[in-house]
């Protein structure tokens, strides 16, 4: 009975050992090796009975398929692929490879982005087609002096000469294209024989500062010149001949187109009641005076008759002779006459003509702001005299007067007439008006 006791207790030992020991195909994790799995058929170039891990040698042929992989588990370093930057590992069918991929197909267009910043201006363009004509702007101002080929200089000293009529006939080579210019520097010159030249230029240095003293002839330009020079900037101060009878000029002009700009001229006539005296005289020719101012006065006694201005042209001119905003006043002599017109044209442009007072004898011709008529006899010489502004006055006979058969022309345009109108020809007023301002009939007179 003992011993059936020990048997039965070791065999419920037994069998507890036995429940509680692990099951005899049980295995703790890592514990397997690869000598422990099965070869597969064929031949392997790895040792399968060493290391750690499933080798190529225990996998069938064909029995890893795409399904059984997860995506990225095969990488390029764990086939010992190395693929340059930029691609990746793809199997072409029979072996992997490294490629850039192919492109997919483009997408649908994004939205337009807001605008970039101008870019750097690109190079200039051939030059287009001329395009047409604009028209004609505004006058600029006057431009700078002519040059010169050679200029003069006369001054009271340090010039190259001290007598202006010397430094004039000095010349005898000026031509079109070799001009002088003949500078006359401030200061009173005394002259005398005083000529002008073709392509001879005379300025001073201002008419309050440049003064050319003559006696009974002041500026002569006959005929012979072309009228081809200027003389500007200075005052021409002329006194007569003592003595009865005398006759004293300021300017004379023969011929062809000279200009006279900023100058003054002045006949200071000793007056004997037989002297006469001719600020400007213009025989023919179609000169220009800019801002020119005459004025004609008697010393002492009256003289007989002063006159502003004298044209005494031909019947066959087609230009005149013109002032523009200039000034003609004479007085101090028995007759005293703006502007005398026997024939030829003249036009005042903004320029005032005044007779003064007579002095001694009165008539209906003692004192004329304009004096236009035809020549005496049977000739017919058609004078042509306008007025566009300005002042005309006759100061105790009329402003303008035209005599001599019907052949003179006078037309008169916004100017100021004072005076009475007495018209044997042909006179025009247009637009005028009196010393009070009160309008003048327009039309024929």
């Amino acid at each position: 009975m003992h011993t059936t006791r020990s048997l039965s207790l070791k065999a419920l030992v037994a069998v507890l050992a036995l429940a509680f020991a692990p099951a005899a195909w049980a295995q703790v994790n890592d514990s397997i090796l690869s000598r422990h799995v099965r070869e597969a058929d064929g031949t392997t170039a790895q040792d399968t009975n060493t290391g750690s891990g499933i080798k190529t040698g225990h996998l069938q042929n064909g029995a890893v398929t795409g399904a059984k992989l997860a995506t990225g588990a095969v990488t390029a370093d764990k086939l010992g692929i190395t693929c340059p930057a930029g691609n990746y590992l793809q199997h072409s069918g029979t072996a992997w490879t490294c490629s850039a991929g192919t492109a997919g197909p483009q997408g649908p267009q994004g939205p337009q982005g807001p605008q970039g910043p101008q870019g750097p201006q690109g190079p200039e363009g051939p030059q287009g087609p001329q395009g047409p004509q604009g028209p004609q702007g505004p006058q600029g101002p006057a431009g700078s002096s002519a040059h010169y080929a050679n200029v003069i200089v006369v001054a009271k000293s340090g010039g190259d000469f001290t007598d202006p009529v010397a430094a004039i006939n000095s010349i005898f080579d000026a031509s079109a294209t070799n001009r002088y210019l003949v500078k006359i520097m401030p200061g009173e010159y005394p002259v005398s024989g005083l000529s002008a030249k073709d392509f001879v230029d005379v300025q001073g240095s201002g008419r309050g500062a440049t003064r050319l003293v003559a006696t009974a002839r002041g500026l002569s330009a006959e005929y012979g010149l072309t009228g081809q020079y200027e003389w500007s900037d200075l005052e021409l101060f002329v006194t007569s001949l003592p003595g009865s009878g005398s006759n004293t000029h300021g300017i004379q002009v023969g011929n062809g187109t000279p200009r006279f700009t900023n100058v003054k001229v002045t006949i200071a006539s000793e007056g004997d009641g037989s002297n006469m005296a001719f600020g400007i005289w213009v025989t023919s020719g179609q000169p220009v005076f800019t801002r020119v101012d005459v004025d004609v006065h008697a010393v002492g006694a009256p003289g007989y008759w002063f006159l502003g201005v004298t044209k005494h042209g031909g019947p066959l001119e087609t230009e005149p002779a013109v002032f523009v905003d200039s000034s003609v006043r004479v007085g101090g002599a028995q007759f005293a006459w703006g502007l005398y017109a026997p024939m030829g044209m003249v036009s005042f442009r903004h320029t005032d003509v005044v007779a003064a007072d007579p002095q001694g004898a009165a008539g209906p011709y003692a004192s004329l702001g304009l004096m236009v008529g035809g020549g005496q006899g049977a000739t017919i010489y058609n004078p042509v005299v306008t007025v566009d502004g300005g002042t005309i006055r006759g100061a105790s006979a009329a402003a303008i007067v035209e005599r001599y058969y019907d052949h003179a022309n006078l037309f008169v345009s916004g100017a100021q007439l004072e005076g009475a109108l007495q018209s044997n020809g042909i006179l025009k007023t247009v637009g005028c008006h009196d010393a009070a301002y009160d309008p003048i009939a327009n039309g024929l007179h």
